[in-house]
Formats: C-alpha cells, sequence, structure tokens
C-alpha cells in the first residue's frame, strides 16, 4: 500500500503552486527585460558618445582660439565670454607667467589678476606657479560655467566687479597686480580711475598687458533689443600710454622692463601686446 509523503500540507502545496507560477511569470519578464535593459544601454552609449564629441570639439575651439590669439583684440564679445566660464589658462597672460615669475621672484607672493580669464588665470597661478591669487571679472561669466570657476567664485577667489569703479580691496593688499584686455577700450576718464585703484591695491608691481590692434566694441543697445552697429576704437601706441602714465605719476620699471626682455625675447606676442612693468607708488589726484 503506498505511504503518503510525509510533512506535505495543503499550505505547502498552495506555497509551492504559487512558486511554481511566479517563477513560471517571472521567466518570460526576465526574457522580455533583457532586450529592454540592452536597448537602454545602447542609447546611453551613444549619448555619451556625443557628449565626449561635443567637450573634444569644444576643447578644440579653446586651442585654436588661445594659440592663434586672433580673438582677444575684441572686447568684452563671445571668445572672452567663453572663456570667463572655462578653467583653461590659453589667453595671452598665461604665455607670460612663467617669465613674470623669473623675473619677481619672491615678491610675486600675492597676485591680483584682473581680466575676462580670471578664472584660468587664478587657477594656472594657485595649481601650476603655487602662489596665492585671486582675479576679477569685469563681467558676469556666461553660462554654462564650469564648476571649477563657480567654486573660485563661491570661495571669493574670484570677484565680479566693474573695473572702472573703486576695487573692493585695502591698499598694498597684494605684491603684483595683472591686468589684461582691460584698459585697451577704456575712455580717459575711466583709465584714471582704473589705473589709479591698480596702483592703489598693489603694494611692488604692476604688470599691464594692452593691445596694440584695433579693438572692436558693440556701442549699448538702442532699448529695442537691437544692438547699435561696433565701433572700431584705433589703438593708443606706447608713447601715449606712458604719457598716461606719467600724468598719473606711474613709473616704469626701468630692471624689469630689461630683464623682461632678455628672457621673453622677440616673441610675436610682443608685436599683438604693449607690455608695461609699473611701480606701484602715490599716484597724481
Amino acid at each position: 500500500m503506498p505511504r503518503r509523503p510525509a510533512n506535505v500540507t495543503p499550505r505547502r502545496l498552495a506555497e509551492s503552486g504559487i512558486a511554481d507560477s511566479f517563477s513560471s511569470v517571472a521567466a518570460p519578464l526576465k526574457s522580455r527585460t533583457s532586450p529592454l535593459v540592452s536597448v537602454c544601454l545602447v542609447v546611453l552609449g551613444i549619448i555619451i558618445l556625443l557628449a565626449y564629441s561635443f567637450s573634444n570639439s569644444n576643447a578644440g575651439k579653446f586651442a585654436r582660439e588661445g594659440s592663434t590669439l586672433e580673438g582677444f583684440s575684441i572686447s568684452f564679445e563671445d571668445e572672452k565670454e567663453e572663456f570667463a566660464s572655462r578653467p583653461e589658462c590659453r589667453t595671452a597672460v598665461c604665455q607670460v607667467l612663467p617669465y613674470l615669475k623669473r623675473i619677481y621672484g619672491e615678491t610675486m607672493s600675492h597676485v591680483l589678476h584682473i581680466g575676462p580669464s580670471a578664472c584660468g588665470v587664478v587657477l594656472k597661478l594657485l595649481k601650476e606657479e603655487k602662489l596665492e591669487a585671486w582675479g576679477i571679472l569685469p563681467f558676469d561669466p556666461r553660462p554654462p560655467v564650469h564648476s571649477v570657476c563657480e567654486n573660485l567664485i563661491r570661495k571669493g577667489l574670484i570677484r565680479v566687479a566693474e573695473v572702472s569703479q573703486p576695487l573692493c580691496y585695502r591698499s598694498r593688499s597684494f605684491s603684483l597686480v595683472l591686468a589684461n584686455d582691460i584698459v585697451d577700450s577704456m575712455t580717459s576718464k575711466q583709465l584714471n580711475v582704473t589705473l589709479r585703484e591698480l596702483a592703489r591695491v598693489s603694494s611692488e608691481s604692476v604688470v599691464l598687458l594692452i593691445n596694440t590692434q584695433a579693438i572692436q566694441r558693440v556701442q549699448d543697445s538702442s532699448g529695442e533689443g537691437v544692438n547699435k552697429p561696433s565701433k572700431v576704437l584705433k589703438p593708443r601706441n606706447r608713447l601715449w600710454w606712458q604719457h598716461r602714465f606719467q600724468m598719473l605719476g606711474l613709473k616704469e620699471s626701468e630692471e624689469a622692463t630689461k630683464r623682461f626682455d632678455a628672457i621673453f625675447g622677440q616673441r610675436s606676442l610682443k608685436s599683438k601686446y604693449h607690455i608695461f612693468h609699473l611701480i606701484s607708488s602715490e599716484v597724481i589726484g
């Protein structure tokens, strides 16, 4: 006589049936979801490839602009607005930094950079040159702003400020003040304020990179949302700038100028920029 299986209850049979049913249902579901997961992974891979290609194209654009130095004769235009949002140091001043460090040495301990490329310059000074550095952007950076630049602004290492107004720093706060692509297109009235402020916040030296090319500046909008025709400003020669410095009581450092010329040599950059080494002193007015 056949024996009844031990410990098999209706509840266990029911549970067994549910489990079998679940297994039979789960298997098809798994087989159906696997292709879906594969499709999602393929789509995600395509998105990553597109993003990588886009970032490479942008990097190439920055490299081309930085190597030719073509875009930097235009004040506050698209190229400069893009560099204000990026941590790359590809402007003319970046080529000069290693030479300035050789000339000024230990006196180049606290540096203030003023210009559209403040993010890249300050980052280079902090990481590569191992200096204490701060920066001023002359306008709000255009989105999207790189997270590195956002972090520098959030920490107060970079400030956005109107450079033709008194600067928000105490007198003699920095051993070296470095400015580029700032004073090129200023009016005489703006220059008087800005140059005095650069000298005031510097305890040792002021280095200026001033464009020698014609500068194109878009005039203020007329209120209808359309910009007026751009105005091309005639570049000021070296003698004009020297006369302006003398009017304000600023003197050129002959020693620093000679050492810089000897080290830097006759590079193409010198034909695109007037490079002045000024001694900080009590300015007139």
